[in-house]
């Protein structure tokens, strides 16, 4: 794709561990998204989820269009990606309403936690529907990081609540809309992918913005525009993860998130990890990296 080679020129990569451009791009997307949630909760819980999705996605689709007019580059390319373009809008935006409800109705922790067993089903979903590479060391290295995950958060609490059987169903939903990036990333630009995202968003969140509107204080005016600027940015980075290398390979890295949520959960909310959620980061960066060492021996007809 011409889009991402422009792109990938423009980038200076430094390859930690022989690191794909694909790989770069998921730890980008990862590292703004982690950021974009602290915001997000906050507004979740000032103003409710329907409000934040509903301005995080306008930002989003506001963004879109002004570049792609920008660029004099036409909206869609071809009338027959409406479907593909709509059922990634469906599925992106139904997981997005589930997740930022689980924000704000569960912990930080658990709404992650739950959230994250995405790769697992992007892994599963793409040996089923694109035909990937069915490989038993992929498949359980990204178990063993969704073990690391489940160590961290252990959201074993709070499992049967509807926040966190929301942020699971969010989990498979994401993983879903992912495969639809696959199927029509050769078909249009990345930007146009990510605003069928925004638009069927805002139309599913509209409603429920209007009858539950509340009026945001002006730091939650600040949250709700830093929530959608930061995650179309992400979103943007994590489209070209997808578009650029395999998805269940590049899925396994968004795990990263997890280390940064740490981060800021430690720097914000003053949060400690305890010795088990230290031993599930060991697990997850285990594993990652364990990834790009198969990978890379792979590519050198090296046994692995």
């Amino acid at each position: 794709m011409d889009f991402n080679k422009t792109i990938a020129k423009k980038i200076i990569v430094v390859k930690f561990f022989f690191m794909s451009i694909g790989v770069l791009y998921m730890i980008i997307s990862s590292f703004i998204f982690s950021i974009a949630y602290t915001f997000i909760k906050q507004a979740s819980i000032a103003v409710g989820f329907w409000q934040t999705v509903m301005f995080r996605s306008l930002i989003g689709l506001v963004f879109v269009i002004a570049y792609m007019k920008f660029k004099n580059d036409r909206l869609i390319k071809n009338k027959d990606n409406w479907k593909l373009l709509f059922l990634r809008g469906f599925l992106g935006a139904s997981a997005m309403i589930l997740y930022f409800y689980a924000l704000k109705n569960t912990t930080l922790a658990s709404a992650t936690s739950l959230h994250f067993t995405h790769p697992l089903f992007t892994t599963i979903l793409a040996i089923w529907l694109l035909g990937e590479e069915y490989n038993l060391h992929k498949i359980g290295l990204v178990i063993l990081a969704l073990v690391g995950v489940l160590m961290i958060f252990r959201p074993g609490q709070g499992v049967l609540s509807l926040g966190s059987l929301a942020a699971l169903v969010s989990g498979f939903l994401a993983s879903s809309a992912y495969m639809t990036i696959r199927k029509i990333a050769k078909k249009e630009h990345p930007l146009v992918i990510m605003g069928s995202l925004a638009a069927v968003a805002i139309v599913f969140s509209l409603p429920g913005t209007i009858m539950y509107w509340e009026q945001p204080s002006s730091y939650i005016w600040f949250a709700l525009l830093m929530a959608g600027v930061l995650t179309t940015l992400a979103q943007f980075f994590m489209t070209l993860a997808y578009t650029s290398e395999s998805a269940s390979y590049v899925a396994a890295f968004s795990f990263i998130t997890i280390f940064w949520s740490m981060l800021l959960g430690r720097i914000v909310f003053g949060e400690l990890p305890s010795f088990m959620e230290t031993f599930g980061i060991i697990l997850i960066f285990s594993s990652m990296v364990t990834l790009v060492v198969l990978r890379n021996r792979r590519k050198k007809h090296l046994p692995v």
